[in-house]
Parts: C-alpha cells; structure tokens; sequence
C-alpha cells in the first residue's frame, strides 16, 4: 500500500473516533455541524487546491434559489467565480453555479426521509445552468453526493432506499443528478456508464469504515478536479495535475443488482 494511502487511512481512523465522540452531544443540530466540520478537516489537506468548501444556497444567472434550505458543503472552485460572502472568514454564503462543483449532504444517521430530501435536492440542482461566453460544448453541472456516518436501516440495501426515493420522487436514479453514496459501515456506491448504459456499483464488502471514508473524499477529490479542468477549457487527459485518488488501492467495483 502508498505511503499517502497509508497516512490517509491513519487519519481516517481519528476522524471517524472523533465522529463517535459527537454523540455526547444531545443538541441534534449541533451534533450534525460538529460532524459535517470533522468531514471538511479530513479534507482540508486532501483537496485539490482550488476547492473551497462552503455553505449556504446556490444560484445561477437567471438569479434564482431552487430550493429552500441550505446546502450542508458546496464545494467551490475559487479560481472560477468569487463567493458572495458577508465574513470574509467565514463559509457561510451565496455560491453561483458556474464555480460550483458539487455539494456533500451529510448525515449522522441516515433516514428514508433524508434519501427523499437529498433526491428533491439533487434534481434542483440539475435545473441550474452555467453562464458561458459562448455556446456550451458538453459542461457538467455540478456532482450531487451522500453521505452518512450510519443509517437506521437494517435490513434493507442502502441503494434500494435510494431507488425508493427516486421511485416517489420520479428520477431516473441513473440519470446522473446523483454520483456517489456512501454510508460508513454500510457501503460505498458509485454511478458508473460503460459506454453504453449507466448503472450502479458498490465496492468490495470487506473495506473498513476508514477505507469508506478515504475512498469517498479520494473521489469527490478526482471528480471536482477533472470537473475544474474541464470547466477552465483545458482536456483532462493532457493534464498533469493528480488528486489523492490516484495512490488508493483497487476496490473491485461490483454491479448493484436490485431484486
């Protein structure tokens, strides 16, 4: 194993310790802030170095919200637009959708209502558009994805409560509004289309809560960078710039078959 996969999986493990220790907290809310902040300092040092995240609400030129509510993280390419903060110091504000690259709803414990949200949420921010100088030429709009430090399910398949809840709320759940869902202990979850079709895969059942957790931010932290070389006008594959994803170990990415 890579010494930065090593290094990762160590920190990892202290995140996931100061997590469990939240629960002393009896304030609901703030027990799922103090959590959302262990998230953003384990990728604080792990990002790419254009990603800021942020909280607050998205809008797009038509200078428009689509939804209520604030978005837990968005996160932000800096060097594409400016935030539209009051505190400088702060990450509370306005983000516009140009430089926004994807948003993170994170949860201490999963609920089929929390799958119902985040679905509503997803399909509102695929409404959103970017603002070009010209014709667009295939931009991606921004990476919705979950996460969960537990779930209340028991029995049941984390995916099949995400199809549930594209089911009531009408997505296609292989439409692309929704990259990745990942729910330490549980299992980690990625859309992926071969060419052909699109279609869900979850990797091998036998990784530890660290491994979910590096595996997740490792991700998020590939795709926001190729979203960014992409956004700036540049090719991805002529790119010499890397994120942390590229020293983790293979997963053995297998197809979710629902039945």
């Amino acid at each position: 194993m890579h010494y930065i996969a090593k290094t990762l999986l160590a920190d990892a493990e202290a995140a996931i310790n100061k997590s469990f220790i939240q629960n002393k907290i009896n304030h609901k809310n703030l027990r799922g802030t103090l959590r959302e902040d262990i998230l953003l300092a384990f990728m604080e040092t792990r990002r790419p170095y254009f990603l800021e995240p942020g909280k607050g609400t998205i809008i797009d030129t038509r200078d428009q919200e689509q939804y209520e509510g604030e978005d837990d993280v968005i996160l932000y390419d800096k060097e594409i637009t400016p935030a539209i903060k009051i505190c400088s110091r702060g990450t509370n504000g306005v983000y516009h959708y140009n430089g926004v690259l994807g948003r993170i709803e994170v949860k201490s414990s999963l609920e089929a209502e929390d799958y119902l949200q985040f679905v509503k949420r997803s399909q509102a921010v695929a409404q959103f558009r970017v603002d070009v100088r010209s014709e667009p030429k295939g931009i991606e709009g921004a990476y919705n994805y979950l996460f969960g430090y537990d779930s209340r399910a028991k029995d049941k398949h984390e995916i099949m409560r995400f199809y549930e809840a594209c089911q009531k709320s009408g997505m296609d759940p292989v439409s692309g509004k929704v990259s990745i869902i990942c729910v330490l202990g549980k299992g980690i979850y990625r859309l992926h289309h071969d060419g052909r079709r699109g279609f869900w895969q979850c990797a091998r059942a036998d990784e530890t809560k660290a491994q979910q957790l590096v595996r997740f931010v490792a991700m998020v932290s590939e795709m926001s960078l190729q979203l960014h070389i992409k956004r700036i006008g540049r090719i991805v594959k002529d790119s010499l710039e890397i994120s942390i994803g590229n020293f983790l170990w293979e997963p053995n990415w297998e197809e979710v078959i629902l039945t």
